[in-house]
């Protein structure tokens, strides 16, 4: 990781230049963003923050020593200095600035989801299909060191993996934003991130997809947010997908083995990860790390490189249609079968 960096910035040093980046969205996503983007300041630079509010711009802005604060997005769409955007919005205004992003022709890096409904799937696809710059979805586990290892074993496997993931999730209130027409949904909004991890771990074809939901009505949980589903992949590979918001913050938010080969992977919050074969148990990462900072490295790469990023795109829309769908079927009922998803969705 290091090494790679330390040759990017001297190529970006050699010709004295920059990516300059317009941050829109100052929530708390875009806080880590920004950390990141600090720690890369030889290849980045952020020149332009757009809040709702000008008044949380200028104190972003301030903070960061960026020199230019903003409440409409446009000033940073139409700023012919800015290489790069950063979509960190609510999730319903996603497709909206992303698309006026493409119109004028700038990298986009976009916070997940890339839709939060079929029709702003269809809009976003449509555009993609001429755009040449690249086109990044925050889909950051994938870039996790922790799951580039697990990624590299399993690809050297003789036989398909059964996996379990549990995520132990926040319990979101009833008037948060991401239940409502902002957010789309926790399903679209927030655990989008499994499906994308295993979709990017096996690159392989859903065939059979099954969920089951809590039915009970309770007064401080949603029955939807409790679910298990099982995806069967072309190869034969088998995952089972716990999701909830029962448990105690104690306990870690995610986890998950996978079974192959007379072997077992485990990772532990993106922080601790063993193999147990007939070796033994061997520890091969424990420091936390979710991505971020891979993931904005690779988008820098691409925008050096000018990468055409048409099968990642496919990829993340691919996914998508089969998030929307999810919750679409977990907003109307407890239970639902799939023998074919790809052309369920």
């Amino acid at each position: 990781m290091f090494k790679f960096l330390n040759k990017f910035v001297y190529r970006f040093n050699n010709y004295n230049d920059f990516i300059n980046v317009g941050i829109i969205g100052t929530g708390d996503i875009s806080l880590i963003h920004i950390k990141n983007l600090k720690k890369l300041s030889n290849i980045y630079r952020i020149t332009s923050v757009c809040s709702r509010t000008l008044k949380k711009a200028r104190i972003i802005a301030k903070r960061n020593k960026i020199p230019f604060a903003t409440d409409n997005y446009m000033d940073i769409i139409n700023d012919d200095k800015i290489d790069a955007i950063f979509i960190l919005t609510r999730h319903s205004t996603h497709v909206e600035i992303a698309l006026r992003g493409i119109k004028a022709n700038k990298a986009i890096f976009l916070e997940k989801p890339l839709a939060i409904n079929l029709l702003e799937l269809n809009n976003i696809e449509l555009a993609l299909k001429t755009f040449n710059k690249p086109f990044m979805v925050g889909f950051n586990r994938r870039y996790s060191s922790h799951i580039k290892y697990i990624k590299k074993l399993i690809n050297l496997r003789n036989n398909p993996i059964f996996a379990v993931y549990k995520q132990n999730d926040r319990n979101y209130t009833n008037d948060n934003w991401i239940r409502g027409p902002e957010g789309g949904g926790v399903i679209i909004g927030h655990f989008c991130h499994i499906i994308d991890l295993f979709n990017f771990l096996l690159d392989d074809d859903i065939v059979f997809l099954k969920g089951i939901s809590v039915e009970n009505e309770m007064d401080n949980y949603l029955g939807s947010d409790n679910f298990i589903l099982i995806l069967k992949y072309s190869d034969g590979s088998i995952v089972n997908i716990v999701h909830t918001t029962f448990g105690s913050s104690r306990y870690p938010k995610d986890m998950f083995e996978i079974f192959y080969d007379d072997k077992v992977l485990e990772m532990s919050n993106y922080k601790n990860t063993k193999i147990y074969s007939s070796n033994g148990v061997k520890v091969k990462y424990n420091k936390i790390d979710k991505g971020y900072l891979n993931e904005i490295s690779e988008f820098a790469k691409a925008i050096n490189e000018n990468y055409n990023y048409s099968e990642h795109n496919k990829n993340i829309i691919d996914t998508t249609k089969i998030l929307c769908d999810i919750q679409n079927q977990f907003n109307n009922n407890p239970y639902f079968t799939y023998n074919n998803i790809t052309s369920a969705v």
